[in-house]
């Protein structure tokens, strides 16, 4: 009985063993290796921060009644008496008015299209030319979420498409479609309950249909008396548009804002740098006039600057936030998983070559927590673009051989 026993437990030892130098043999064998191509990639180092905008605001203080329909966008620069708003009895009313202007843009480009009937098809090519560019210009406006911009591309498409098929001869003429649109339109604009009343301008100036009740107090000829703790409260809450205001005009392109920053970021610029910012908003880089910076003493600092853009972003926010560029850098990423040291512990990785893998140096531009910007050097032992180098691998050196 005993020699059975220790005939099986030794059976189950020896296939153990046989187990463990098979799994030694394919582990050594069959090392699993994560590449990666060193692509060209640039980026900038930044310090983000909130920034309140200062300008001399005038509300257009009238009482309308009814739903305000606007006739020109924020930032936009109007004359005095100049149509800036349409009030309606409704919402439904505003609905209708904005089919009806599609409508007419609508049949304008029909009209235009029946014009080229008869014309030879050499502008073809310059039509698919147009429509395949309005196309791309299309799908980046969607995908900035900018549907305003997206709307009036679409209609610059749709004009194309018509005109393209008269050219090619597959449409003899739009009578018909014109005559369908039109009774439509008719048809849309005999819903519209009451006329729109217009609502117009006192003065010259910007428009801006955000009012948010700081007009008066976030003025240029306030800028002195403007504090630190003032700016935080209105940054940690800021300011809801007043329901009820037509809007206000901005009185000159040019503005001020101000925040509070940490020193250290801000400590190689002084009174008159120019500041290279990016807004978050819209991802626009402007260059910024540094008026001021005053030192808190608790690590931050207040600081003023100035620009004259006034887009449409800037016209409808009071507070925005903001990216110091501290420094663009362009090379190739490399993700930090592949970093190695060699002898002299200088930074580099292993690129494959064929079926073998050496090592690269790098020179190190920019970290981040994921990846570096390295120099796309042309020198031999270093890395170049679209070199394939190995993120994840073990027993890695100069000269081996693994699997392609």
């Amino acid at each position: 009985m005993k020699s059975r026993i220790v005939k099986v437990v030794g059976y189950i030892m020896a296939i153990f063993l046989i187990v463990m130098i098979i799994s030694q043999i394919v582990i050594k064998f069959n090392v699993s290796y994560k590449e990666e191509t060193a692509l060209p990639y640039s980026t900038s180092r930044t310090v983000a921060f909130q920034a309140v905008f200062i300008r001399n605001e005038q509300v257009i203080d009238k009482n309308m009644s009814g739903v305000l329909s606007f006739a020109v966008s924020n930032g936009s620069k109007v004359a005095k008496n100049s149509v800036v708003a349409q009030a309606y009895s409704s919402q439904q009313d505003i609905n209708y008015q904005t089919q009806a202007k599609e409508l007419e843009k609508k049949i304008s480009s029909l009209k235009d299209a029946q014009a080229l009937v008869g014309a030879d098809n050499s502008q073809l090519d310059s039509f698919n030319k147009q429509i395949s560019e309005k196309h791309l210009i299309y799908m980046d406006y969607i995908q900035k979420k900018d549907f305003s911009s997206a709307s009036d591309v679409k209609n610059e498409l749709y004009s194309l498409y018509i005109k393209r098929d008269i050219i090619k001869g597959e449409i003899n003429n739009y009578n018909d479609k014109i005559q369908q649109v039109e009774q439509e339109l008719s048809r849309i604009k005999s819903l519209i309950s009451k006329s729109a009343v217009p609502v117009t301008s006192d003065s010259p100036g910007y428009f801006s249909s955000c009012v948010d009740g700081l007009e008066g107090e976030l003025s240029k000829g306030n800028l002195n008396s403007i504090t630190a703790d003032r700016v935080k409260e209105i940054v940690q809450n800021p300011p809801s548009a007043i329901s009820g205001k037509v809007g206000k005009l901005i009185d000159d392109y040019e503005w001020y804002a101000v925040a509070v920053v940490d020193s250290s970021a801000f400590a190689q610029y002084h009174q008159g740098a120019v500041l290279s910012l990016r807004s978050d908003i819209d991802g626009i880089t402007i260059k910024a006039l540094l008026e001021k910076k005053t030192d808190l003493n608790d690590g931050t600092s207040l600081i003023f600057f100035s620009n004259d853009v006034l887009n449409e972003n800037f016209a409808s926010n009071r507070v925005v936030q903001f990216k110091l560029i501290q420094g663009d850098y362009s090379g190739i990423r490399i993700t930090r998983d592949a970093l190695r040291q060699n002898e002299n512990n200088e930074y580099g990785v292993y690129v494959r070559v064929g079926t073998q893998i050496f090592f690269r140096k790098i020179d190190i531009m920019y970290w981040e927590e994921e990846y570096v910007v390295v120099e796309n050097s042309v020198e031999d032992g270093y890395v170049s673009a679209y070199d394939n180098y190995i993120v994840k691998g073990k027993d890695l050196y100069d000269g081996k051989v693994i699997k392609s």
